[in-house]
């Protein structure tokens, strides 16, 4: 608040619960170690987002980068997928262990406005996740696959408001 925001005694600034409610607080008081807020809880709060995100696990930095957008956007779940072309060592990066991944959907979830993270998954064989998990978790609006290559002619398609979709993203060189 103090060194990003520059946020003074008396500003208001907008407040979210983990999930939980949003709200406003006014900033009572500050000293070096802690800020003294007033809040007052308005919301419930912006609801779990219906749509699904599958990615092929990408480089740290890149996943990084996703996952606070993918949270950002208001995803409800995120699966990280394990295909052929991602390499082994992406999986046993420190961007994957769970406290910083937690950490970037908490990020995320800053810079949306949000305060319910999405539901984190880790498939680390695709095609034990598509044959057996993929369906359960899809939900019932149209899918889109993100794939290097041409665009495809006369795909047009227009998504209703409050219906779920599926994007899947493949690793850089594209699903095999």
């Amino acid at each position: 608040l103090r060194s990003v925001l520059r946020i003074a005694v008396g500003e208001t600034v907008e407040i979210g619960l983990l999930h939980g409610r949003t709200g406003q607080a006014v900033v009572e008081a500050h000293d070096r170690e802690t800020t003294t807020l007033a809040c007052e809880w308005t919301s419930d709060g912006p609801a779990l987002g219906s749509d699904l995100l599958v990615l092929a696990v990408p480089r740290p930095v890149v996943l990084v980068r996703c996952l606070e957008a993918a949270t950002a956007m208001g995803f409800g779940q995120i699966v990280l997928l394990r295909t052929r072309l991602v390499d082994k060592s992406h999986l046993m990066a420190k961007a994957m262990k769970p406290e910083a991944l937690q950490q970037h959907l908490r990020r995320g979830l800053e810079q949306g406005a949000r305060t319910r993270p999405p539901r984190l998954h880790l498939a680390e064989r695709f095609k034990p996740f598509v044959e057996e998990q993929l369906e359960e978790l899809t939900p019932s609006g149209p899918r889109f696959v993100g794939h290097p290559g041409p665009e495809p002619t006369g795909l047009s398609h227009a998504l209703a408001g409050g219906t779920g979709f599926t994007l899947a993203v493949g690793p850089e060189r594209g699903f095999t």
